[in-house]
Order: C-alpha cells, then sequence, then structure tokens
C-alpha cells in the first residue's frame, strides 16, 4: 500500500491514530527501526528513544524475530504482502523479570515517503502447548500420519506422522522451513515443494491428493500418499497435511506385476496354444504356440475377433459356445481355424468361462487351442480317443499352473485386501471420510481380483468338493435354474419345501450340477416347455431300494416334458462322453458327440455322499432324482454361535505361513481383534515355539496352520507333531489353494475350521469366535 495524506492531516495526526491501537506496531526503513507505538513501548519495555534508530538484529527482539524478517525480505517480491507466523519474543531485560510471550506477526511492505519500508505489527496469542491440549487425543491415528504446516514450518505433528519420517515429534517440529524436504526422495522434492507454496497461497495448479517417494532418516526409501487441506488455524491460513505409508502396497503391486509375467513366461512355454478373450470374443492375450498354430503375430490377433481367424462356415458353432459359456458350462469342442496363408487348421479348444463372482456376470473365457490336423488325417477312433485323453492331461496340467499362479495370487491379494479391511475397520468413526470411501473402494476392487482368482481355483480344483453348512439350497436351486433358463422361452414351476433340512455342500459344484440337469431337461424339449423342480426332506431306512446309506435326505427332483431317452440308453447316461445329441452341419458332417454334463452330475452327487437316479418314458419326458445327505447336527452347532459383524476376542494364537507379507497382515488383524499373536514362517519353528510356551501361562488357545510351506514343514505336519504334545489343541487350516483333501475333510485331520484366502478381517473374526466359542 502507499501512505498518502489528505491536505488537512499530518504524517504526525497519522502516527497518533497509530500510537493507540491495540496491536504493536515498528516501522522498519533500510533494516533499521523508523517509528514505534505506544503498544510496542508497553509490551516489550522498550522506551521510544531507546530503539529509534536502532538495527533489526537479534539483540533487540531476538534471533526468532530476526530469522522471520530477513526471511520475508528474501522472499518478498511485490511492493505489498502480507506474511503471518506465530513467533516467541523475549522482553528486554530491566527491572522488572524478564518474561517469554508469544505474537503472531504480521508484515506488510509498502512505500513511504518513496522509500520502501516494513510495518510489523505484533498480537498477543495463546501458547501452542495451550491450544492443543486435545489436538493429540483428536490426532492421534495409528496409521494416519497428520502434519499442520504454514510457509514450510512445522506448527503441529502428530507421533505417527514422526515414525513415518524415522524422527521424534521434537526434531520434526524445530525443523527450518522447508527443511522436511530432506525426507523426500531428491528427484520428487521440487514437486512436493511447489505444491506446498501454491497450497499455500491458494494459487490454482496443486493437488490435494498425490504419491511420492521418501527418504527415513535411516535412509530407507518408502513410499507415501498425502492429502492436504487448507485450515484455519491459530486465526491463519494452515496447510492440513495427511500422511499415509504405502511401502507395503507398492511391494505387492510389484509382486503381482511379478507373479503376472512369470504367469505369462510359463504359459508362453507350453506346448499348446493359449489365449484370452473378453465377453464378445475378441483377444486380450495369445501365447506364441497359439501363433504358430495359425500363422499370425501377437500384435495381429490381440484386440481381433476370434471370428476372424474361423472358418465361416462354423460360425454357428461360435454362437453356440458363447451361450453354453454364459451358462457356465464349457466342453471341448472342435473347430476349424484359418491360417494366414489360407488353409484350415482343424483345432480342438478347451474353454473356460470367467464369471464376476458376485454379480454371475459373464466376463469372458480363457481356452487351450491343440492342432489336431494329424489326427483329422488318420481315421481311426482310437487314436482320436488317445489325443482327447492327451488333450485332457494337458489341460491338468494347465489347472496346475493356474492353481499355483492362483496361490501366489492369494498371498499377494491376503496382504492387499487384509490390510483395506483394517484399513477400513479403523475409519468406521469417520462415516463420511472421503479417505473411507476411498479405501472401499479398493476394496471391492480387489474383491473382483479374488473372483478372477477363484475362476483359476475353480479351472485348477477338480476333485474333492470344499463343503460348508448350508440353510439356503432352496435359493441356489433357484438363483442357478433362472440364470440357465433368462432369455429363452422355457419355464420353470417350482415346489419346493421352505424346511428343507441344511446339508453340506461346495456350492460352486452343486451350482454346475443344477446347471447340467437344466441344460439337458431344456435340449430335450425344442419346441419349448416346461422344467418341474422340486425340493422336500425324506428319509431313508433299509428297506428302500436305493444304494445308500439310511438316514435323513433332501430329495431333488427335475422333470422335463421332452422326447424321453430310449429304455436301451438309460442305463448309459452317466457314463463319460455318451450322448444321443447330433447336430447337422450345413455340409452334412455331424458334429462329434461330446457328453461330460451328466457323467460331471453324477461324480459331483457322488462325492457329497449322495446319489442321482433317472427314469424316462419316450415322448413324456425325464425325472432326474437328487439325494443329498441332511445336516441336522451341524446346524444345531452352528445356531449356538451368534457371530454378526467384527467380534473381538482375547486369548494367545500360533499363526503359520510361509509368506512374510500374509504373516504381518495377519497378525495386524488377529491383534485388532484382541488376540495376543506369535508368528512362525515353518512348522519346524511353529513346533518349537509350541514347545516353549507349552507349561507356560501364554500356552496357546488357537493354531491358524497354512497347509503348503514349499520347501519346509508343512501345517498338516507340524499340527501332528503338535498334536503330540498337546491332544487337545485347537487349530485352523489355512490355504490359498491346494489338490489335497484336507481343506474339504478338515474335521478328520482334527483341525476345527477353515480359513481360505485371500480373507478380510470379518471372515476371520466369524472363523475364530465359532470356533473359541465352541471350545468354551
Amino acid at each position: 500500500m502507499t501512505l498518502n495524506l489528505s491536505p488537512d492531516m499530518t504524517s504526525e495526526d497519522l502516527f497518533s491514530i497509530l500510537d493507540n491501537i491495540r496491536d504493536a506496531l515498528l516501522i522498519i526503513v533500510n533494516q533499521h527501526v523508523f517509528w514505534v507505538n505506544h503498544t510496542f513501548e508497553i509490551n516489550f519495555d522498550y522506551p521510544k528513544s531507546d530503539v529509534i534508530g536502532k538495527p533489526i538484529d537479534e539483540n533487540l527482539l531476538g534471533k526468532n524475530f530476526s530469522t522471520k524478517l530477513e526471511f520475508f525480505i528474501r522472499n518478498s517480491d511485490s511492493i505489498s504482502k502480507t506474511y503471518l507466523h506465530d513467533i516467541i519474543l523475549t522482553a528486554k531485560p530491566s527491572k522488572k523479570p524478564t518474561f517469554t510471550a508469544h505474537y503472531q506477526i504480521e508484515l506488510k511492505t509498502f512505500l513511504f515517503q518513496g522509500r520502501r519500508a516494513i510495518m510489523a505489527s505484533f498480537r498477543r496469542t495463546i501458547p501452542r502447548s495451550q491450544q492443543l491440549i486435545d489436538i493429540d487425543d483428536l490426532l492421534s491415528f495409528d496409521i494416519l500420519g497428520i502434519a499442520i504446516v504454514r510457509d514450510g514450518k512445522m506448527l503441529y505433528t502428530n507421533r505417527r506422522y514422526a515414525e513415518m519420517k524415522g524422527y521424534s515429534r521434537e526434531e520434526v517440529l524445530n525443523w527450518e522451513p522447508y527443511e522436511y524436504l530432506k525426507t523426500v526422495h531428491p528427484d520428487d522434492q521440487e514437486y512436493v515443494k511447489s505444491q506446498s507454496i501454491l497450497k499455500e497461497r491458494g494459487e490454482p495448479g496443486y493437488n490435494p491428493h498425490y504419491q511420492f517417494r521418501g527418504i527415513k532418516k535411516d535412509q530407507t526409501e518408502v513410499y507415501f500418499e498425502v492429502y492436504s487441506q487448507t485450515i484455519t488455524f491459530e486465526d491463519s491460513y494452515a496447510n492440513l497435511v495427511i500422511l499415509i505409508d504405502i511401502t507395503e502396497t507398492k511391494q505387492a503391486e510389484s509382486a503381482f506385476r511379478e507373479s503376472e509375467e512369470r504367469f505369462k513366461m510359463l504359459v508362453d512355454q507350453m506346448e499348446e496354444g493359449f489365449a484370452i478373450g473378453d465377453e464378445n470374443d475378441n483377444f486380450t492375450y495369445v501365447n506364441n504356440r497359439f501363433c504358430e498354430i495359425i500363422g499370425y503375430s501377437t500384435n495381429e490377433l490381440v484386440g481381433r475377433n476370434i471370428r476372424d481367424i474361423v472358418n465361416p462356415r462354423y460360425h454357428y458353432i461360435l454362437d453356440e459356445q458363447m451361450e453354453q459359456r454364459k451358462q457356465g458350462t464349457s466342453d471341448p469342442y472342435e473347430l476349424i481355424l484359418c491360417h494366414k496363408s489360407g488353409c484350415d487348421v482343424p483345432t480342438l479348444i478347451g474353454p473356460a468361462g470367467l464369471f464376476d463372482e458376485e454379480t454371475g456376470e459373464y466376463m469372458g473365457c480363457f481356452a487351450v487351442f491343440t492342432d489336431i490336423t494329424e489326427l483329422k488325417n488318420m481315421e481311426s477312433e482310437r487314436l482320436r480317443l488317445q489325443h482327447e485323453i492327451l488333450n485332457a492331461r494337458r489341460i491338468e496340467s494347465l489347472g496346475i499352473l493356474a492353481g499355483g499362479i492362483a496361490h501366489d495370487f492369494n498371498n499377494i491379494l491376503t496382504s492387499i485386501l487384509g490390510n483395506l479391511s483394517l484399513a477400513k475397520i479403523t475409519l468406521e468413526s469417520e462415516p463420511h471420510s472421503d479417505l473411507k470411501e476411498i479405501i472401499i473402494e479398493a476394496e471391492n476392487a480387489t474383491v473382483q481380483a479374488k473372483a478372477l482368482t477363484q475362476q483359476l481355483l475353480t479351472f485348477s480344483k477338480g476333485g474333492a468338493p470344499i463343503r460348508k453348512t448350508t440353510n439356503s439350497i432352496s435359493e441356489l436351486i433357484k438363483t442357478t435354474t433362472n440364470f440357465v433358463l433368462r432369455g429363452k422361452s422355457y419355464t420353470a414351476k417350482y415346489d419346493i419345501a421352505e424346511d428343507l433340512y441344511p446339508c453340506d455342500i461346495d456350492e460352486a459344484q452343486m451350482s454346475q450340477v443344477i446347471n447340467n440337469l437344466i441344460v439337458n431337461a431344456y435340449q430335450a424339449m425344442p419346441k419349448g416347455g416346461s422344467i418341474f423342480i422340486r425340493g422336500e426332506n425324506t428319509e431313508i431306512s433299509e428297506n428302500v431300494p436305493i444304494p445308500i446309506t439310511p438316514g435323513k435326505y433332501i430329495r431333488i427332483e427335475v422333470r422335463d416334458e421332452g422326447v424321453g431317452i430310449p429304455p436301451e440308453n438309460l442305463p448309459k447316461i452317466f457314463d463319460p462322453y455318451f450322448t444321443t445329441k447330433q447336430k447337422d452341419t450345413s455340409d452334412g458332417d455331424i458334429s462329434p458327440p461330446r457328453g461330460l454334463g451328466l457323467t460331471s452330475a453324477f461324480h459331483i452327487i457322488q462325492n457329497h455322499g449322495g446319489i442321482i437316479t433317472a427314469e424316462s418314458e419316450l415322448g413324456v419326458g425325464s425325472l432326474f432324482v437328487i439325494y443329498l445327505p441332511a445336516s441336522l447336527d451341524k446346524i444345531q452347532i452352528s445356531e449356538k454361535i451368534t457371530t454378526t459383524g467384527i467380534q473381538n476376542g482375547k486369548g494367545n494364537i500360533l499363526l503359520l505361513d510361509d509368506e512374510p507379507t500374509v504373516r504381518k497382515i495377519g497378525k495386524k488383524m488377529l491383534e485388532k481383534l484382541g488376540y495376543d499373536v506369535v508368528v512362525a514362517s515353518n512348522g519346524d519353528e511353529a513346533i518349537e515355539i509350541y514347545k516353549n510356551h507349552l507349561h507356560s501361562k501364554s500356552t496357546f488357545d488357537l493354531l491358524i496352520m497354512d497347509l503348503t510351506i514349499p520347501g519346509g514343514l508343512g501345517g498338516l505336519e507340524a499340527f501332528k507333531e503338535i498334536l503330540k504334545l498337546n491332544p487337545q489343541v485347537k487349530a485352523v487350516v489355512s490355504s490359498g489353494y491346494s489338490n489335497d483333501t484336507v481343506l474339504a475333510h478338515f474335521s478328520d485331520y482334527g483341525f476345527a475350521g477353515v480359513l481360505i484366502k485371500p480373507y478380510t478381517i470379518e471372515g476371520l473374526s466369524k472363523t475364530l469366535t465359532s470356533i473359541l466359542q465352541q471350545k468354551s
């Protein structure tokens, strides 16, 4: 500003007005005191005659003020500028005792009598130690680092912020302006400083949310995510900074990318063609062997539709297979591909559909392609069947590969999903927090990644079902049936009792059984019709001629009004590859029979301890009946357990897992739930730890044992040794993938429960609470 006096006002009149205002005033010209008001004399015990004309140095108002003034002069590049800061000044020693007071200082530049001058005003404030009586409690987060910054100076920091940087709070609060930049990676310092300055000045171009690399006091490199917001602090604007350590997340992302690269490397070494397509059959990935089969490069195929490389006469097969995959059926089939040179390539395709676990929406598929040109040149059915067996083995190898990759993915997802669920629980007290919304979105995305991993496990698993007790098999039947019949001219009519017994089932496998029976029913009615589904409780006695153990069962019927099955074929319908379905092609060829749907249904029901039977009459229809054992004893136990949401507990837990990230997040979640935790990385270490705690007051109430420990003693073997020490010990088996029967029949091996990776803190709480309640 410029002081322009009116004709009837003199400089003396102006100074007389300023002499008695509430704030202490000091006018500086050429770094010397030009004038002070009466309030200044009173506050600092300086008569005007002792201060006017004196240089501004630390002998006048202390080093604190002279330092701030020098900083202001260096950084003030305009005629008028305001600078606010809280400083501590010590009054001049006199006959009265020396004292220290807190002042808020405001510095302004202006033109006075043609010269550049600085006016400093001082206002007494409450010491920060008194102002922040409650702020430590308010901002004492264990996860979030909190700091308040003005003009590059740290006004406040919580304990977590200092820990993230590797310093004490006292060291952080004593930093000079912008000294915090030493904790920023040199490559990121300029950006972080510019963002801080833009934010403080309220100028456009700042980013309130970004990530940067940090350097701790011990020179460890870390990653931070920062959120900033302008606030009013001590009667002036300041920058509120929220800091989150995302080092583990960055490391997990890196490990995920490495696993993905390993997956691509292994798939590229396969002897069979392999491709992944989206929901419209556009290629998103192809391996080297697939490119060799049809003569195109990867760049020529990715993004292209499979129709472009299939003989047009067989496009109808693509349409049929797409519909079947959307219904959950993925049987191998043959197709004629077009080589780049123009010749046909007979190919055997083994597809597997990918579905969203929550919505059931079809997301695409992956498939194995086998060039069967040589086999097609041979007329021997024996050689064709041998090739199918060989292809099945290769698909099984791919299943093992898929399961191994899924195991790695699940360990990574366990760390990510566990950390996110733990962070979400920590923020429950802030329902409207933007940070909570971000964490929920990230958690949802991770659950989607979990769904894709589950598709790999389903493809690889095969074997024994992993069963759990359910009361809602009727809902599973209706949901699967409605999904299969969606968009078709068929009607499902239900007669299902409301009080069906509970039963132990693998829901995914049981859904496949219902799917296969419904598909079989509507294919028997080419002109449309009704499918009747009935469910009831029944009891099988020794006198009933059904080859299953007497007891209580659930009886499920699926009946159609189709063409029926000839009597001579009825005994063969559950045999592998047996089918009476044939489709005429445009050139008169008959597609090869494929009959695995009823075979897989038969084995799934058999593995559940039940049985499936069939009756049929030509021209009337067919009836399939399923008997599933009831699980009344287990549901009675589960009804005594009332666990909803997160339930804290207490006790000592031994956690065995070979993955450091899983051990770390597992320990965090268990401690968050109130348990005391000791971790072990292999079976031998777990046994030794248990021995050391066996006769102490801190013996373990529960063990969580990772089933598979590569290169070391696994969870099952270690648990057997611990049972010798204490036959009453309780343990939970945990895994992200296994072809062993332990997960499906955990109780036969002495385990009290199963914990499937990846798991959230809610799932962990539910499993532990149910087991420990049973124990108590």
